[in-house]
């Protein structure tokens, strides 16, 4: 995945200020030139916006179709002139020498990360009555009692744990909330990419020890997967 960044390194704007930067990157001499007007008073004219602007339009992952587009609208509108028009798409046409900068979807990695989950680290009860869920399994199984607020608490055996809580269902209905397993090896940030590459929108949640991510599986239960050292 080629990462690209329009770098503006402050003060008046010049031609030597802007680069955009990739895997096989890009002189900043091949990008039009900003005029005299800009660098004389520090500011843009509206040419040199309509530059920015596109090459802007292009790091915020729009596609050539909706760049294009928006332009012909503007132009329609008359909020842009023929000159600069024809100005924007001769920008359009440089940037399509290099399409991997114009993708507005992340290249698949050829080697998915294999994810392996290693243990339960707990599961999410939501009980009518969370100190009669904790003596029942207390009392039973011997779990081990930690963190009672007087509103919920922990029931732990080996390296899971019971997290008993009320219900928030209006029919006071008992259910499993989500199930958290650990991740061998865990990247927070590899983790994240592989669960939005696959399209399962990952929900963070940051009110563990460290942060994990929410999903949903294919039935519509609430995983969760988390690190050694999570919730």
């Amino acid at each position: 995945i080629l990462l690209v960044k329009i770098i503006l390194q402050g003060g008046p704007l010049q031609r030597g200020q802007i680069k955009v930067t990739a895997t096989g990157s890009l002189d900043a001499n091949a990008l039009p030139q900003v005029s005299r007007e800009s660098r004389e008073r520090g500011n843009l004219c509206r040419q040199d916006s309509v530059t920015l602007s596109f090459l802007a339009a292009i790091h915020q992952g729009n596609t050539m179709e909706q760049i294009i587009d928006n332009l012909l609208g503007d132009f329609e509108r008359g909020k842009m002139s023929r000159r600069q028009l024809i100005q924007a798409l001769a920008v359009g046409t440089f940037a399509g020498a290099a399409p991997p900068l114009l993708s507005a979807t992340p290249a698949l990695s050829a080697e998915p990360l294999k994810m392996k989950a290693v243990w339960v680290n707990h599961y999410a009860y939501r009980v009518a009555d969370y100190a009669r869920t904790r003596d029942f399994y207390a009392d039973l199984l011997g779990m081990q009692v930690i963190n009672d607020d007087g509103k919920e608490c922990g029931l732990k055996f080996g390296n899971t744990v019971i997290k008993a809580r009320k219900t928030p269902n209006p029919d006071g209905k008992p259910d499993i909330g989500h199930v958290a397993y650990v991740i061998e090896n865990w990247d927070e940030k590899a983790v994240e990419a592989e669960l939005k590459r696959r399209g399962l929108n990952p929900r963070t949640d940051t009110g563990g020890a460290t942060i994990s991510f929410h999903i949903k599986d294919p039935d519509g239960y609430d995983v969760e997967l988390t690190s050694p050292k999570g919730t």
